[in-house]
């Protein structure tokens, strides 16, 4: 029997670093902070961090009348440009919704516990009982998840606290997720450096997502902040033979023209690399793989 083709499709609802920079100069790359979405076979829906962008996944959502809505969201860490989307995610509202939220303890608090700590009135209006959706949360121990036909590796990268990378393999085409890394240096503790597996979890990508929040020039200045420069996202990309490196994470200063200028400098540098395809992500664009069941 041939195996017949399937579509999946990579879509960035948040693409910024750091904190949310909505605005006109921020149009085409977008504002909003870390969340992408994965669907493939029968709208199975992936969604990896929740930054302020996986608002405007949740209006589209309910809006299209995908209800009940069924999804698995993998959050890489805590920082708030990674969850501060979460109280406003709205099939968290809504009953008859099955969410499955994915992450690692931090400093012994779980992930529920980290979860109700942002829906404290500190910190916001709206209590946790005001969400009727049947939420689970699983904690990830870095081995390997299986999530319908999607099978999810993950990596601890180094960042203040920590951060995981994920592999997410669909079908024959791999997607890897790595925001929030900081590359070697001798200022950071060799243990941490030696946790770092990014290569081998990104070998043979057909997508690599790595965070790219600094020029070359301005990383010096910001060794230890947990960030890479466009530089070794491209090293990472090279050794680990990806086909499609997505620089993300954009810091909250780059207007669009800026990001459009690096890109033309970033793609003049790599002209002789044909094995090597380069693009910044963009908000609210979609990159669709055909792979075989």
């Amino acid at each position: 029997m041939v195996d017949k083709p399937s579509q999946i499709v990579l879509k960035f609802w948040g693409t910024r670093g750091s904190t949310p920079s909505p605005g006109p100069d921020t149009i085409k790359y977008g504002g909003n902070t870390s969340c992408i979405e994965i669907v493939h076979g029968d709208n199975r829906r992936l969604v990896f961090d929740a930054g302020s962008g996986i608002r405007l996944l949740g209006e589209k959502l309910v809006q299209n009348g995908s209800v009940p809505v069924k999804l698995d969201l993998f959050l890489s860490h805590f920082h708030w440009d990674h969850i501060q989307g979460l109280p406003f995610f709205l099939p968290f509202y809504l009953p008859d919704n099955h969410i499955n939220i994915w992450g690692a303890e931090s400093v012994g608090t779980s992930l529920e516990q980290i979860f109700d700590h942002q829906m404290h009135s500190t910190f916001f209006p709206v209590s946790r009982s005001a969400l009727k959706a049947d939420i689970h949360f699983h904690q990830l121990d870095g081995k390997p998840v299986e999530v319908d036909r999607a099978r999810i590796s993950m990596c601890k990268m180094r960042h203040p606290g920590y951060v995981l990378a994920f592999r997410i393999e669909v079908d024959d085409k791999v997607i890897v997720f790595a925001t929030d890394r900081e590359p070697e240096a001798e200022s950071i503790d060799p243990y941490e450096r030696s946790l770092d597996g990014i290569i081998e979890l990104s070998r043979d990508a057909d997508i690599l997502i790595h965070d790219a929040q600094y020029t070359d020039e301005e990383y010096p200045s910001k060794i230890g902040w947990g960030h890479s420069p466009f530089s070794e996202a491209i090293r990472v990309a090279s050794e680990s033979n990806a086909k499609h490196l997505v620089l993300f994470h954009h810091d909250p200063t780059r207007t669009d023209r800026m990001i459009d200028d690096f890109e033309e400098k970033l793609q003049y540098k790599l002209a002789d690399n044909h094995n090597l395809k380069l693009s910044f992500a963009r908000e609210g664009k979609s990159i669709i793989l055909n792979g075989l069941k």
